[in-house]
């Protein structure tokens, strides 16, 4: 109960603070708030007691803002506008239904006779004019309508006023289409085309929409629009709204002569009629052979072969038979027996046809189709070979045949197409290797590849296992011997790339791989730091193709002697001095390494130096280092010089007592050349951007 009372008291008293704060910032404010009076018995200054708030005129009654009535807006009315014409019905290049309204809609309440006064179309149609509402007028024509695929232009001017009686902002006038009458835009087949094929459907296209969007199964009631002659039993159908298809349900009658009608008053879904009967004609195809199999003037065609012969449509079949002949090419008819499928009629030999030997068919003139209509017009005749039974035409190489390349393979020419699955059955190659074999020439050429060794006799051999595509055997195995030829002469060098670092203070050596040779031959030359740039810099592989060392610039050139087994391949290290043994200085060189037995020029350019140099590349800056190839101490005061892959100096520089060089170079793309050539003394080395080799990771 203490703490309840004392949280009374304490809200009581920030009540009454409360109060007489806002009781006293009333009274500051200039209002018509009493001013107390001060008790004139007191003979001090002292004004009387403040009567308690409860008792001073409540704040709500002083003239605060919070009581200010607030003002009252008027918004100023816009003057009236000129109205405008909204929109209209039909719209710019829209087709107009001939017994639509016209419809306009302005964008105010409008003095209903002036706009109808100010309203006019050309040329003149009976009609009415009507609102739906004060904004939205309608000419209505008449019984008769628009006419169809007609002009029309309409105008309102501006005597046409708004309730307020002000004109148009600008007279209305607009030209209008009416739809126009329904018409046939495409037919198939097409008019007078012949040689329709007798399974042809008859199909109509029309301008615009005859029939409403429905179901197939749902146009029972849809028109019929066409008519044959002669009569065309069938179905047909509204492909969609201005599409009709029909399909004949018999086959056309052949090489006849069919007219299609369709028929005049027909309307559109607006109405268009089609004044005319639309009438065009076809001839349909004659009875014709379509392909034969075997085609005319195959090979290789298989003796259990059938002889099919397709036609364009039904044919009576005793006739087409009894006109349909095989023979030999000494006229030895061929006895056999027939099948029809559909169209196709088949004929089957009594006997397997006789291997390699050239048959004749024909079909005379004459057949007829399955309806008696008409008939073939012309002869056929056409000629197929059977393949031969299956011998050895052939071979590369031939039989004792020396000198042969190893790399070629062994082709053996049939005369019948071979089996591939079966080479490898009837297939033999001594001293024993693996090969593999593919096909040519429809299968009559096999082609077998081996890893045969040079300067070797090979046995092939051929045996009856290896069968025909007709499952015939080969009739005679063969055998054929040949010896491979020894490998090519070769001399080249064995370096890492087209160009290599050497150290000055040793005897600079170089490998050589030598085949087949007896004799290398070496020319060293000296190369300028220009030239060296050029093969370094753009373009540098044609330039490298087209380089050959300069005459004037030989240092050497020698012999080496060599010996080796027959293909055994050979290494030989060769030093590489001046003349008489002479060491060489350091600079830039090229050697060029060949034999007498080959054409073959191998190439190499050899950077001699007693410095290394380790090159560091950024966009705009670059870092050489030197160091001594003896001791590995950096070298000073070695002159720096950066070329671009134009051969451009873009910077130079030299290095300080720690071997470094700092230079700022032009900023280049990541791939183009960048070539730094440093002389020490009288000797020259270099270091290029691309040079990754050994320090990739």
């Amino acid at each position: 109960p203490m703490k309840r009372q004392r949280i009374l008291a304490l809200l009581i008293a920030l009540l009454v603070v409360t109060v007489t704060w806002v009781a006293g910032c009333a009274e500051a404010r200039p209002t018509a708030t009493p001013v107390p009076r001060v008790a004139e018995a007191v003979p001090t200054a002292v004004p009387s007691v403040t009567p308690l708030p409860s008792a001073t005129p409540s704040p709500s009654a002083t003239a605060s803002p919070s009581a200010t009535p607030s003002p009252t807006i008027t918004p100023t009315p816009l003057p009236p506008q000129p109205p405008r014409l909204l929109s209209r019905s039909p719209e710019r290049g829209e087709e107009h239904r001939s017994d639509a309204p016209l419809v306009f809609r302005f964008d105010q309440e409008m003095d209903t006779d002036s706009v109808e006064r100010a309203f006019s179309i050309e040329p003149d149609v009976a009609g009415n004019l009507s609102w739906d509402d004060q904004r939205t007028m309608l000419f209505t024509p008449g019984r008769r309508g628009f006419r169809r695929d007609s002009e029309y232009r309409v105008t309102i001017d501006v005597a046409a006023q708004s309730k307020h009686k002000m004109p148009l902002a600008r007279p209305v006038a607009f030209r209008f289409r009416t739809v126009g009458l329904l018409e046939v835009t495409d037919v198939f087949p097409l008019p007078d085309s012949e040689g329709v094929s007798s399974r042809s459907v008859i199909r109509v296209i029309f301008n615009r929409p005859v029939v409403p969007l429905t179901y197939i199964e749902d146009q029972a009631g849809l028109p019929d629009p066409l008519e044959f002659s002669p009569p065309v039993r069938g179905q047909g159908s509204w492909t969609n709204t201005s599409i009709y298809t029909f399909e004949p349900r018999d086959p056309l009658l052949p090489g006849a002569k069919y007219t299609v009608r369709v028929l005049a008053g027909l309307e559109d879904t607006t109405g268009g009629e089609l004044v005319e009967a639309y009438v065009w004609s076809f001839v349909t195809e004659l009875p014709d052979i379509v392909s034969v199999t075997p085609r005319h003037k195959a090979q290789y065609v298989s003796p259990r072969t059938s002889i099919k012969v397709t036609f364009n449509q039904g044919m009576k079949q005793g006739t087409t038979q009894a006109l349909f002949g095989v023979a030999t090419e000494d006229g030895s008819p061929v006895p056999g027996t027939f099948s029809w499928t559909k169209n196709v009629m088949v004929f089957h030999p009594s006997r397997e046809l006789e291997s390699g030997v050239t048959y004749h068919v024909w079909l005379e003139k004459g057949a007829p189709s399955a309806t008696g209509e008409a008939a073939i017009e012309k002869d056929y005749a056409w000629r197929f070979s059977v393949a031969a039974l299956p011998r050895i035409l052939a071979t590369s190489p031939r039989d004792g045949q020396t000198g042969v390349d190893s790399t070629k393979g062994i082709k053996i020419t049939f005369t019948s197409p071979i089996s591939r699955a079966t080479v490898s059955e009837g297939l033999f190659i001594t001293p024993t290797t693996e090969f593999y074999s593919y096909g040519r020439a429809s299968n009559t050429q096999i082609e077998v590849y081996a890893r045969l060794k040079p300067s070797t006799w090979y046995t092939v051999t051929l045996t009856e296992d290896i069968l025909d595509q007709f499952a015939r055997p080969l009739q005679e195995g063969m055998a054929i011997h040949f010896e491979t030829r020894p490998y090519e002469p070769m001399a080249e060098l064995d370096v890492p790339g087209r160009v290599g670092t050497y150290n000055a203070y040793a005897e600079p050596p170089v490998y050589v791989r030598y085949l087949n040779v007896s004799d290398v031959e070496l020319a060293l030359y000296t190369l300028s730091p220009e030239e060296f740039i050029g093969l370094h810099g753009e373009d540098s592989w044609r330039k490298w193709e087209e380089y050959r060392g300069n005459p004037r610039n030989l240092v050497r050139r020698w012999t080496e002697s060599v010996a080796a087994p027959l293909n055994a391949t050979r290494s030989i290290s060769v030093t590489l001095t001046a003349a008489q043994g002479a060491p060489l200085d350091p600079g830039l060189y090229y050697l060029e390494v060949t034999s007498p037995a080959t054409t073959f020029v191998n190439r190499h350019v050899l950077v001699l130096s007693d410095t290394n140099l380790t090159l560091k590349c950024a966009t705009t800056e670059l870092l050489v280092w030197a160091t001594d190839l003896r001791d590995g101490t950096p070298v000073s005061q070695v002159q720096v010089s950066i070329y671009d892959g134009k051969g451009v100096r873009v910077g130079e520089a030299r290095t300080d007592g720690n071997g470094v060089a700092l230079a700022e170079i032009p900023e280049l793309g990541l791939w183009e050349p960048l070539i730094v050539l440093a002389r020490r003394g009288g000797g020259m080395t270099a270091v290029l951007r691309n040079w990754t080799r050994g320090i990739s990771p």
